[in-house]
Order: structure tokens, then C-alpha cells, then sequence
């Protein structure tokens, strides 16, 4: 009987082995779509390049680098033709208010210093520059999150493929694991594999939602600055201003986010790596990083708003 023992070990050991193998290529195709989506993404033409360290005006819709500008020329127009007449009409009327104001406030109407009247035409020209001129003025305060972000992504990506090249592929070592934990296993490797997609596609949407909102609080930049002339309504402009720096800045934040994670998905890694025995735990530990990073990206704009305390 005991053909019928080693026929059994055998048997057990090929389950095993198998079990083992669909982790490990479960796993492995996690890592290599995070290191793929990452990379990719992350030199010239790719995502990030597009939507993170590129300015606005060299956003162009597509991975080709073929349609630059094309978008920035089409919102500038927009600005100018619909937007600006707009903030024109607004400024007029608050300028009118403003002088009314101050004349009101010198006694009445009774002792007129016509100081007054040289301050008022000096604000009045300074506003009607601002308003026209705010669009392409408006660039620079996305200009400072985009040199940061520059600065950042090349120290995490390098932009030569480096997210995750220095981390060892996944190795699992299934001889003392019994087949109920390798299947459980294989459900959490499945499912990690699914959440580092979805990951992917939680960081396009946001960077895409993020070059949209840019685009459409420059295109309304003229209003607010036209509001800016006023001392009551004056907060409206500084809120826009500060909501600019804000979205510049937020992809900083994203950039920050996926640096901490690389860090323990690669430390993660190293630890399975290195003992086995407690795989399920790190595979839980793996999915609740993927979905906090999801939850941190997509909360990016909350944070670099209250950072420069934006409403």
C-alpha cells in the first residue's frame, strides 16, 4: 500500500504546485500591470507627462504630441470672445459703485478731494489689463504646481521605467500552506489584480477630471477678477486665485501618493518574498493599500484645496 501513499503525496504535491503557480502568476501580472500602467504613463507622451508635469497650454488630448495647444488656443478664444465682455459689463458697474462710494464717503458731497478721481482712473486701468490680460496671467499660478510636480515625478519614475524595476518579482513558497489557504489565496491574488486596474483607471479619471476643471476655471477667470476690484466682493477673486494654486498643486499631492505607495508595495513584496507563511495577511495588506491609494487620489483635490485653504 505504499504505491498508494506516494500516489497520494504526489497528487498533493501537484495541487500544491499548481495552486502555487496560479498565485504567483496571478500576483506577477498585478505587478507587472502596476509597472507597466506606471511607467508608460510616466514618459514622454504618456499620461503623466500629459496631465501632471506639462503645463496646460501643452495639453493636447492625446498620448501623440500631435494637437499641442490646440485645446488652450480654443479656451483662450472662449475666454476672450464670451467671458471677457461679461467681466467687462460686471467691472464696470463695480468700478461705478466704488466711485460713488468714495466720493460718498469724503463728508457727503461737500469737501470732494480730487485725489480721489486719479486713484479711481489709476484702479480702473489696472482692472480693465487684468480682466483681458488674466488668462494668459493665470498660467503662472498653474505654473508653480507644475515645476514641483516636474521636479517630483522625475525623482519617483525617473521617467525612464523605474516605479517598481528594483522590486523582485513575487516567489511563493507553498510546502508547509494547505489547499484551503492556497484557494483563498488565489481569490485575494484575483482580486488585487482587479483592484490595481481599477486603480489605474481611478488615477486617469481624476487627472482627466482635473485637466477639465483647469480649463474651465481659466476660461471663467475674468469674473472673479473683475469682482476682485471691489473691497465687499473682493473674496471672490482671492478664492479663485487660491483655488488655481490649489489645482496646480494637486497633482504634487497625486504624485506624493503614488511615491508612499511604491514604497510599501515594494517592502510588501520583499516580505512575501522572504517567508510565505503569513501570505494571506500580506495579500489583505496589499488590497487595503491599492483601495487607500484609490481613496487618497480621488480625496487629491480636497487636500491641496484645504492646504491653501481653498473653498
Amino acid at each position: 500500500m505504499s504505491w498508494l501513499g506516494e500516489l497520494k503525496d504526489e497528487i498533493s504535491n501537484a495541487i500544491h504546485n499548481s495552486l502555487a503557480d496560479i498565485i504567483e502568476h496571478a500576483l506577477k501580472s498585478g505587478q507587472e500591470l502596476l509597472k507597466a500602467g506606471m511607467d508608460n504613463n510616466a514618459q514622454s507622451g504618456g499620461l503623466f507627462a500629459n496631465f501632471l508635469n506639462a503645463h496646460p497650454s501643452e495639453f493636447d488630448a492625446t498620448l501623440t504630441g500631435s494637437h499641442g495647444g490646440v485645446l488652450w488656443t480654443t479656451m483662450k478664444s472662449l475666454c476672450n470672445d464670451a467671458v471677457v465682455p461679461i467681466a467687462g459689463m460686471i467691472m464696470a458697474l463695480i468700478m461705478m459703485y466704488d466711485l460713488l462710494q468714495m466720493i460718498m464717503d469724503q463728508n457727503n458731497f461737500r469737501e470732494v478731494d480730487l485725489s480721489i478721481i486719479f486713484r479711481w482712473s489709476v484702479k480702473t486701468v489696472c482692472g480693465l489689463m487684468l480682466v483681458s490680460h488674466i488668462f494668459d496671467m493665470a498660467s503662472g499660478f498653474l505654473a508653480f504646481g507644475t515645476w514641483a510636480t516636474n521636479k517630483a515625478i522625475t525623482k519617483v519614475f525617473a521617467l525612464n521605467g523605474t516605479y517598481l524595476t528594483t522590486v523582485a518579482d513575487f516567489k511563493i513558497d507553498a510546502a508547509d500552506m494547505k489547499i484551503a489557504e492556497l484557494l483563498l489565496d488565489i481569490v485575494l491574488s484575483g482580486a488585487l489584480l482587479f483592484i490595481i486596474g481599477a486603480m489605474l483607471v481611478v488615477v486617469i479619471i481624476v487627472l482627466a477630471s482635473r485637466m477639465i476643471e483647469v480649463f474651465m476655471y481659466l476660461t471663467a477667470s475674468p469674473i472673479p477678477v473683475a469682482a476682485m476690484m471691489n473691497r465687499d466682493w473682493g473674496e471672490m477673486g482671492k478664492n479663485w486665485i487660491r483655488n488655481m494654486v490649489a489645482l496646480g498643486f494637486q497633482s504634487f499631492f497625486i504624485v506624493v501618493a503614488l511615491s508612499i505607495f511604491k514604497t510599501i508595495f515594494s517592502a510588501v513584496i520583499t516580505t512575501i518574498n522572504a517567508d510565505s507563511t503569513h501570505l494571506t495577511m500580506n495579500l489583505i495588506l496589499l488590497m487595503g493599500y491599492a483601495l487607500a491609494l484609490c481613496f487618497t487620489i480621488l480625496k487629491s483635490g480636497q487636500i491641496s484645496k484645504s492646504v491653501f485653504h481653498a473653498q
